[in-house]
């Protein structure tokens, strides 16, 4: 619970962190990596187009390690079930117009066939450069808590992973599209990533700031001006 609890805020990336969890219980190897995670060990990461996931993790030794993780395209017809919802909902388009994903689509995708999220091991092609034999060693499950951290910064990253970019959903939607050259995670303008350390140093000192003093006067009132609008024989 308490990794449930420092990785994944949102509603989305705390179904990310279930879904490897649960996908973990009978190796329990993601646990290795939670120290490593949380102690910025995770030194970059970043989505390819085609939805390869790479990473640098620093272990013991000087060089840091590369990580690779790939997802399970989903076919053309998951993909195509996936816009048709979206297409289909008017409240579905509104949240994702605000760049948000209703918690509610999850579940709709299930009764789909669709299962977003991975489910086995076997739905992610994994390796990492270090000499560690285990699949999942601990730089990639320190990398897996860390994409929970990038998916409450864009939920869209959930969809990347599977192949379909953010701007086909913006499309499915009926949005305007973005404007050309963005460049970032699935097509987006991407959150720029923060080491988790660094992020949780910085939520430290926003709880703990004091607000600014905000001046709530307001100027007189020119009833002399107002006055001056009327008719001449107004009816009250």
């Amino acid at each position: 619970m308490a990794a449930r609890t420092a990785f994944g805020r949102t509603w989305w990336g705390e179904a990310w962190v279930e879904a490897m969890e649960r996908i973990d219980y009978d190796t329990n190897r993601l646990p290795r990596g939670r120290r490593y995670a949380r102690n910025g060990s995770v030194l970059e990461i970043h989505l390819e187009g085609d939805g390869t996931l790479r990473a640098r993790v620093q272990g013991t030794r000087r060089q840091p390690y590369k990580v690779s993780i790939k997802l399970k395209d989903f076919t053309r017809a998951q993909a195509s079930k996936v816009k048709l919802l979206v297409a289909s909902s008017s409240a579905i388009a509104s949240e994702l117009s605000l760049g948000k994903l209703p918690e509610r689509m999850l579940g709709l995708l299930e009764n789909t066939g669709v299962s977003l999220f991975p489910r086995s091991w076997r739905d992610i092609e994994a390796s990492c450069s270090c000499p560690d034999w285990a699949n999942p060693c601990k730089h990639l499950a320190a990398v897996y808590y860390i994409v929970a951290n990038e998916i409450d910064k864009d939920p869209f990253i959930a969809f990347n992973l599977r192949g379909v970019s953010t701007v086909s959903l913006r499309d499915a939607a009926g949005m305007a599209p973005e404007d050309e050259g963005e460049e970032g995670w699935g097509g987006t303008e991407a959150w720029p990533f923060i080491a988790y350390r660094e992020a949780e140093a910085a939520d430290r000192a926003e709880a703990t700031s004091q607000p600014p003093d905000l001046d709530l006067s307001f100027p007189g009132l020119d009833l002399n001006g107002v006055f001056s609008l009327l008719q001449d024989a107004p009816l009250f």
